[in-house]
């Protein structure tokens, strides 16, 4: 369903990422875990559309989902939610708070 090839990141002269691949299935959950630094975030901004990546590709279902028009465009290529909900959201909503979020509401 999701699969990342060869993606490289960079900002500028700095190589953030180089050479991830990954496959997620239909069905599938996965987990990004890491140290601060690591390219969590550089991996998901790229698969999402808001970083261009320098190498590789993303596909979503067969096909490439990040192509140079679309981020030209500014189209996101897949969107991303925000890790934690906001306090409102918390409050007024409170079963959609993420499993594992300390309560500081």
């Amino acid at each position: 369903m999701l699969s990342v090839e060869a993606l490289e990141v960079r900002y500028g002269g700095y190589l953030a990422l180089s050479d991830v691949w990954l496959e997620v299935g239909r069905g599938e959950v996965a987990c990004l875990l890491g140290a601060n630094g690591s390219g969590k975030s550089s991996l998901l901004n790229a698969v999402s559309g808001l970083v261009p990546p320098a190498a590789g590709r993303v596909v979503f279902d067969g096909a490439p989902i990040i192509s140079r028009a679309r981020l030209d465009a500014g189209e996101p290529a897949l969107r991303m939610m925000k890790p934690w909900p906001s306090r409102r959201t918390a409050r007024d909503r409170p079963d959609r708070l993420p499993c594992g979020r300390p309560r500081h509401y």
